[in-house]
């Protein structure tokens, strides 16, 4: 094997651990994008939960301090549910952006491949010259033996 042949080998290995980097930060981050819609979930559930449960009471009739400790939590609710999507566009961004990294990674490790796979076709060629060549000089040497031989 020729050095630059072992040279592309070596970039196309250090390429393939590069997109597994690349990959593996990626289902990171939509981990992150998922736990943190999941978080979402239960807030939404809990405020649910929270109005269901208090229901009765509203339709009961309130104090006025229970009705403000009971907008108060439900803002409390809103504002935390509000905060998880801004940190949820946040993990968006972020899957967007090693998105983009694992494909230049994955299109880095690709022209690796294709290179080596054209070098070992250009070679393949040669080779079938050389063979041809050789036997070609047999042919004719041959020929020649024979013109000698027989006259």
């Amino acid at each position: 094997m020729s050095y630059s042949s072992q040279a592309m080998l070596l970039l196309l290995k250090l390429a393939k651990r590069e997109v597994d980097v690349a990959a593996e930060q990626l289902a990171k981050a939509h981990r992150a994008v998922n736990e943190s819609k999941a978080q979402k979930e239960q807030l939404l559930f809990y405020r649910h939960e929270y109005v269901v449960k208090n229901a009765v009471r509203l339709s009961q009739g309130m104090t006025v301090t229970d009705l403000q400790n009971f907008q108060a939590f439900l803002d409390s609710i809103d504002s935390a549910i509000k905060s998880q999507e801004v940190v949820i566009e946040q993990y968006l961004e972020v899957v967007k952006m090693h998105m983009k990294f694992w494909q230049t990674c994955e299109a880095k490790k690709r022209k690796y491949e294709i290179l080596i796979e054209k070098n070992k076709q250009e070679k393949r060629v040669l080779e079938q010259k050389s063979e041809q060549k050789l036997m070609d000089e047999f042919a004719i040497t041959h020929r020649q033996f024979q013109a000698v031989v027989f006259h």
